[in-house]
């Protein structure tokens, strides 16, 4: 079972004015750490971009953990048969391009579970069902989902 974050949950997890929503996304990250989770370049692309609006400048502690994410985590780029394949696919479950380029990197990559915010939560497309870490109802499911050996597991070099 391997699941990708959204850009959504990792700008939560840099932003330090909802402190709520930053402990979950946090959690997330923390969990992920312990499992088998796929980056897409899209959603790291997607984070520097809002971090870099919200502080003018890359802020650099947001830069390192960044920076820390995508060697902990293996990130998957995305190429022109991909832009192709997520045109294709947003148009056949209405969402956003963007949203499907990380939807169909990620699956491609071998996802079953997509953590985000702003997607419908519960929904299963072509082999890939979306949790929302923000709800209290799926916060549970999180460790199955995102280390689902739990803790004995070791985190990636």
């Amino acid at each position: 079972m391997t699941a990708t974050i959204d850009s959504n949950v990792l700008i939560y997890a840099l932003d330090n004015t909802d402190p709520p929503r930053r402990a979950v996304a946090c959690e997330v990250v923390r969990l992920a750490m312990l499992g088998d989770v796929v980056l897409t370049a899209q959603a790291i692309g997607e984070t520097m971009k809002v971090v870099r609006a919200k502080g003018g400048r890359y802020a650099p502690e947001a830069l390192s953990e960044i920076e820390r994410w995508t060697a902990l985590f293996p990130t998957e780029g995305t190429n022109a048969s991909d832009l192709l394949a997520a045109a294709h696919f947003a148009a056949r479950h209405q969402l956003q391009f963007w949203d499907s380029v990380i939807w169909h990197v990620a699956r491609r990559r071998g996802a079953t579970w997509f953590v985000s915010e702003g997607l419908q939560d519960g929904q299963a497309i072509d082999g890939m069902t979306i949790i929302n870490p923000f709800d209290p109802a799926n916060q549970p499911r999180l460790p199955a989902i995102l280390a689902p050996d739990g803790v004995a597991i070791t985190p990636k070099p």
